[in-house]
């Protein structure tokens, strides 16, 4: 390895960088040949400026969507009646801004982004705003905010594990997590569990143990669903049972000022 007063010379910005970013900033410079080299010298040109000509495309798509959202915030705001307008809370809008920037192509997510900036400046929805908000949007995937957008219209929904259990025994295992059905949008179950867990890890929502809906008709739809049917009929009953864990999933109090504040 160099020593630290090695210079990248084929930097277009005048500093000292260790070797791994040096060789980064050559490879940005040739003909790159994978779509992973192409994809980093992409996320260069957003954050340090275009220094990539691979990256012209993606550089007038990305400035076609960034005029979108600034005409689209501008018109939020403008809907905001004049003595409902509140002065912007830099601790709220200026990391909004920032963070916003990554996520101009996925539209659930630039317009959750677009809402928060503009409902911080309005007097009945400013109260909801919380400035960790900004950071959780910037982790989101388009699944988690329609997962979310799900709770508008109720606080609980059904879900369930499914759990197998070989013959003669009194224990068991959980052969998938957190079945969620109530996105019909959404029907890939492995992006879908992984959204409820990152939902739980930003606190939005909860699965309280040991606790499910009363109205026990709303797991019917478990039951005959095709993945739940495939794993149960996959195993013999001499050798074991799949069976469902019913469960909830609610909205959090968090959850709840956020979709006011987002969505």
């Amino acid at each position: 390895m160099s020593d630290n007063n090695t210079t990248n010379k084929n930097s277009l910005i005048n500093v000292e960088l260790p070797d791994f970013v040096n060789c980064a900033g050559e490879n940005l410079t040739k003909q790159v040949t994978t779509n992973a080299g192409q994809t980093f010298g992409d996320i260069w040109f957003l954050v340090f400026g275009g220094i990539s000509q691979l990256a012209e495309k993606r550089k007038l798509k990305y400035a076609a969507e960034l005029d979108r959202f600034r005409k689209e915030l501008e018109e939020k705001i403008e809907q905001i009646p004049q003595e409902k307008r509140v002065e912007a809370n830099m601790q709220t809008v200026g990391p909004a801004l920032e963070n916003s920037k990554y996520c101009m192509e996925t539209e659930e997510i630039r317009q959750a982004f677009a809402n928060l900036i503009s409902r911080s400046l309005h007097q009945d929805y400013s109260k909801y705003i919380h400035p960790s908000f900004a950071d959780m949007l910037k982790q989101m995937s388009p699944i988690d905010a329609q997962n979310l957008t799900i709770f508008k219209g109720q606080k609980s929904y059904p879900i369930c594990d499914i759990h197998y259990t070989k013959k003669g025994s009194q224990g068991y295992s959980v052969i998938f997590n957190n079945l969620f059905l109530a996105n019909t949008v959404q029907t890939n179950y492995d992006l879908q569990t992984q959204s409820i867990s990152s939902l739980i890890r930003f606190g939005l929502v909860d699965i309280p143990e040991f606790s499910s809906l009363a109205n026990q008709t709303l797991y019917d739809e478990f039951e005959t669903n095709a993945m739940y049917l495939s794993m149960k009929m996959g195993i013999p009953e001499e050798v074991g049972t799949v069976t469902l864990k019913k469960k909830k999933i609610d909205i959090t109090p968090l959850g709840e000022m956020f979709i006011k504040a987002c969505l």
